[in-house]
């Protein structure tokens, strides 16, 4: 299980420097007039609004996730950076899920607060709040892909497609 958690965590750490390269790259290859910007800005259209006004700006041109997502993919990788470092990350159960309430409450304020327009956010409070809510999301993701690489490794991850070819 611990080679596992190691495997899932620099996977997650690999993935979201990716993530995080393109997000800040899209803007810089917009600037350089490539055509293929818009595949950079594709890529995260289907998880976040990318609206102008609420995104950092690079070069003149919107990173290609708004502020609160990007906060979401820094804390994300910072989370994932901490989290061996923390007592209970040698635990195999995932956290509780007071946890992971107490983390999203930063979040859920904020985009409540904006949606019913009592308030729009600055750009750094989104991030702010993206950023907390992302950083403890690796306490419960590499717990529980580690899990689940283990439970497929060991053939004990019940699966239809695998039960209808043996």
């Amino acid at each position: 299980m611990i080679f596992a958690a190691k495997w899932v965590r620099r996977s997650a750490l690999s993935a979201s420097c990716l993530l995080l390269a393109v997000i800040v790259a899209a803007p810089l290859v917009a600037s350089g007039g490539f055509q293929c910007a818009a595949v950079l800005y594709a890529i995260f259209s289907p998880h976040c609004h990318q609206i102008s006004d609420r995104c950092f700006h690079l070069d003149g041109h919107p990173l290609a996730v708004c502020a609160r997502c990007l906060g979401v993919y820094l804390g994300f990788f910072l989370g994932a950076l901490l989290q061996p470092l923390t007592p209970w990350s040698r635990s195999r159960a995932l956290p509780s899920l007071a946890l992971l309430a107490v983390f999203s409450l930063p979040i859920a304020v904020d985009v409540a607060g904006n949606l019913f327009q009592f308030w729009t956010s600055p750009l750094g409070l989104r991030l702010a709040a993206g950023g907390i809510w992302g950083i403890v999301l690796p306490w419960f993701f590499i717990p529980g892909a580690a899990q689940a690489v283990v439970m497929l490794k060991t053939k004990k991850l019940a699966s239809p497609v695998r039960k209808n070819l043996e």
